[in-house]
């Protein structure tokens, strides 16, 4: 016989109050559930939205660059100097790089006669760069063997003056003198070794060392 107030479960409680916990209990645990996936969603949305806006400015940023390469391409083949002349797009910009013997003789830095035609094309096609805060660097670059002369007391001073007479050179036919700067860099940046393990100089990489590069850098 049953006491009052007793329950026919032993006097664990209603049933039912366990199983409707149990129950909200769950539904927490679903939205909680809901609302970190879609959290996460947005955000990955929000993270590919922002990619593609970055790759698409990346693209339009590029494109004079771009434009730029191809016309230096095009007056590269039309002066066969694929070996002497060659254009690279960077993350910045894009560079140009000319071996010193196109301008220069050995150890001098007088502009040699056959460079004016490369430079005056180079020149129209700079000119028509239509991209603004664009810095020009004009650098010039020597191998290590040391230079001492009348005029030069060193690659300092041959590695600058070379790089100033292209900038004079362009800015009287027209470029920009406000965007552009002379750089010599001496043998400070070589492109390859100028020397092997022995110290001996390795005359072709010491020509491809010997350049002028005009560097195109959004600033």
């Amino acid at each position: 016989m049953r006491k009052r107030g007793e329950h026919a479960d032993g006097g664990h409680g209603e049933p039912w109050l366990m199983t409707y916990a149990d129950m909200i209990t769950l539904l927490m645990a679903l939205f909680i559930v809901m609302l970190s996936v879609s959290t996460i969603d947005q955000q990955k949305a929000e993270e590919i939205t922002a990619a593609m806006k970055q790759s698409v400015s990346k693209r339009k940023s590029q494109m004079p660059f771009q434009d730029m390469k191809a016309r230096i391409d095009k007056i590269v083949r039309e002066n066969k100097l694929e070996r002497q002349v060659t254009a690279t797009l960077t993350p910045k910009g894009v560079d140009i790089e000319f071996a010193s013997s196109v301008f220069f003789a050995l150890g001098q830095a007088d502009l040699l006669p056959e460079a004016g035609p490369i430079l005056d094309k180079t020149a129209i096609a700079l000119k028509g760069l239509n991209i603004a805060g664009v810095t020009m660097n004009i650098e010039g670059h020597t191998d290590d063997t040391p230079i001492s002369s009348p005029r030069f007391a060193s690659n300092w001073e041959l590695s600058t003056a070379r790089a100033t007479n292209v900038v004079r050179y362009l800015i009287d036919r027209g470029v920009d003198e406000k965007i552009v700067q002379a750089l010599g860099l001496a043998a400070t940046r070589p492109k390859v070794p100028n020397r092997d393990q022995g110290g001996y100089a390795i005359p072709n990489n010491q020509a491809a060392n010997r350049r002028v590069v005009i560097r195109l850098v959004r600033s």
